[in-house]
């Protein structure tokens, strides 16, 4: 067997960095069915523990899509299941 080594630092290239990020975020694309407004809209803003949903003029909407975690709070009730699309 024959080796050849070589060796470098990260100044000169970056594989020889001995650091490297990588990372993603899956943004979450969610989608109401139909409008969610009254007893419901504030219902299903308290079921979510990231904030996603607020409420503005009585309507429910997605304020803070990239806090969702996907943690499917929102539809685990059957009453949500078929109004929240994830």
């Amino acid at each position: 067997m024959e080796l050849i080594c070589e060796k470098g630092i990260g100044k000169t290239h970056a594989k020889w960095s001995p650091v490297s990020t990588a990372s993603y975020w899956l943004m979450p694309h969610i989608e109401f069915t139909q409008p969610i407004t009254g007893e419901d809209a504030v219902e299903l803003k308290g079921k979510c523990p990231m904030n996603v949903f607020d409420i503005e003029d009585g309507h429910l909407f997605v304020k803070n899509p990239r806090n969702c975690t996907s943690c499917r709070e929102c539809i685990r009730d059957d009453k949500y299941e078929n109004l929240v699309k994830l």
